[in-house]
Formats: C-alpha cells, structure tokens, sequence
C-alpha cells in the first residue's frame, strides 16, 4: 500500500519527509518500534512508530513537535483507528 506522506511527524529520527511515498505491508498486528500506516479518526493517515501496551497502543511521532498519541484496546475496536499496515519501504523525494 503506497502513501505520499504529508506531515512532518517523522522527519527527524527516520529522515522521512513531507512529500516522501512510504509502502507498507498490510498486517494488524505491530511489535514495539515498528514503524505503521494507521488511519485515526479525525487525523486521517499517519505515520508513526509503535509502543505496545497491555491495554493498547502509543503512536510516536519522531519530531518532537507533535505529541504522542495514545489509543486504547477500545478505542480501536470502536473503528476510532484502523491498523493499516507495516512500513516496509520508503521512497524519498529528490
């Protein structure tokens, strides 16, 4: 699944850019640190790194400008976010 990214939320550790395509494999299920396509109600499609927790997830973005963003176990089986897939390649913008 390909996704010109628009944000800025991830250009400081990962050095992806407002602009850059990212692909991703389409899968559910994230280990901490993997880097996610997610649709959040009311932001649309970001790209985030995953923290797991017991009672649900934590998007972290890599630009210190934008806050984490905390979903419980219920929040995504109430469709406030879909799980899209796992980052698996980036295609930068020259």
């Amino acid at each position: 699944i390909p996704l010109r990214l628009v944000g800025s939320e991830m250009c400081i550790e990962t050095g992806i850019l407002a602009g850059d395509i990212v692909i991703a494999r389409r899968q559910t299920d994230f280990t901490d640190g993997d880097l996610a396509l997610i649709c959040v109600y009311g932001m649309g499609h970001i790209c985030r790194k995953i923290r797991c927790h017991t009672d649900g997830i934590e998007l972290i973005a890599s630009n210190n400008s934008y806050s984490a963003i905390h979903l419980s176990n219920e929040d995504i089986a109430a469709g406030k976010a879909f799980m899209i897939g796992k980052v698996i390649e980036l295609r930068a913008t020259l």
